[in-house]
C-alpha cells in the first residue's frame, strides 16, 4: 500500500525553513539568554516556536526560538517569501541570529546551493559586549 502511495506522489513547489536562534554571533554563535521584550512573528509565514513577549530565555537548552517556514510555487518565490517574512519578524531583548539570516537570504547563495555554502558567513559584528557592571 505504501509503494502505491509513493508512486502517485508528484513534487510541487518549494519550501524553505530558517531557524531563529538565541545566538551571540560575535562569540562564534554561543547561546544567548535574557528576557524577550518584544516578539513579532508574522509576514505570511508559518512560525513554529515557543516564545512570546515576556519569555525568559535560559542558556541551558537548544537556542532555537522559532522556525520560520515559507513556501512558493518554485524556489525563487519561496526565497522571496522568506525575505519578506524575515523583514517583518522582530525579537527584541536578546541577541539573535536575525541579523545573519537577512543577509544570507538576500545574498543569492540559497538560490542554487545547500547549507554547506554558509561557512563563509560570519557574525554581524553589530553588538556591544558588557563584561561587568560599571562603578
Amino acid at each position: 500500500m505504501v509503494r502505491q502511495a509513493v508512486g502517485s506522489l508528484q513534487p510541487r513547489g518549494a519550501a524553505i525553513a530558517a531557524r531563529r536562534c538565541a545566538e551571540i554571533s560575535y562569540t562564534t554563535f554561543a547561546p544567548g539568554a535574557g528576557l524577550l521584550t518584544e516578539v513579532i512573528l508574522r509576514g505570511g509565514a508559518r512560525c513554529d516556536g515557543w516564545i512570546a513577549t515576556g519569555t525568559e530565555v535560559m542558556p541551558f537548552y537548544d537556542p532555537m526560538l522559532a522556525k520560520i517556514i515559507v513556501s512558493g510555487p518554485d524556489r525563487s518565490a519561496a526565497l522571496d517569501a522568506l525575505r519578506r517574512a524575515l523583514a517583518r519578524t522582530r525579537v527584541s531583548g536578546i541577541e539573535t541570529n536575525l541579523e545573519n539570516l537577512r543577509p544570507i537570504a538576500a545574498s543569492g547563495v540559497l538560490g542554487s546551493r545547500a547549507t554547506f555554502t554558509l561557512g563563509g558567513f560570519g557574525g554581524s559584528g553589530r553588538a556591544v559586549a558588557v563584561h561587568g557592571a560599571g562603578g
